[in-house]
């Protein structure tokens, strides 16, 4: 998912009507929490139509951008596990690469983070 479709759904979601919607059965929307025994409106605003009309294609471009994160997490945990494999593996070698090796686990330990 490109950033710009990303911005183009939260566009339109910031445009509709605040929740909570209430599905109440045959069609009827409640834009609010239930109230029984009041008569309900089956109207909407234009940009509450538009997101609901956009919805089933906004869920289902945001879970395949969730699923490709998730992969690339588990990946680059791979990568990391590997690195630090290499680390240790270097390290109990007795490598007198102890400054590479240094630099490598202290951006593997976080100190890359800001």
């Amino acid at each position: 998912m490109t950033p710009a479709e990303l911005e183009a759904i939260r566009r339109r979601w910031a445009a509709a009507t605040p929740g909570p919607w209430t599905y109440e059965g045959r069609g009827w929307i409640s834009l609010g929490p239930p109230k029984h025994g009041t008569p309900r409106e089956r109207l909407w605003r234009d940009t509450d139509a538009e997101a609901i009309a956009a919805a089933p294609a906004d869920v289902a471009a945001l879970l395949t951008a969730l699923d490709e994160q998730a992969a690339e997490l588990a990946r680059l945990r791979r990568v990391e596990a590997a690195a630090r494999s290499l680390c240790d593996a270097v390290r109990d070698a007795g490598h007198k690469d102890g400054f590479a090796i240094a630099v490598l686990r202290a951006v593997l330990d976080g100190g890359d983070r800001e």
